[in-house]
């Protein structure tokens, strides 16, 4: 009973890292993919700073979010 009882634990704490890691690895690429819409919706000026048009910030925060939303529910279901 006891050795039954260690394997279950067992097994449920593998389930729980990966768990774990899948809701890192989603956050990661929502991260990957904020990076990416930044550099697509903006240009270096002549100072060579990034400037971004507000319009551009503001649909690159909107998407993030949404995608970390989307990592959290996919973990609810789970």
């Amino acid at each position: 009973m006891k050795k039954m009882v260690t394997m279950l634990i067992l097994s449920l704490s593998a389930v729980g890292t990966s768990a774990a890691y899948a809701q890192v690895s989603c956050m990661k690429a929502c991260e990957e993919s904020e990076r990416q819409c930044i550099v697509k919706n903006s240009k270096i000026d002549i100072w060579g700073n990034r400037v971004m048009k507000p319009e551009g910030e503001k649909a690159c925060q909107e998407s993030s979010n949404a995608c970390r939303r989307s990592c959290v529910e996919q973990m609810k279901g789970n």
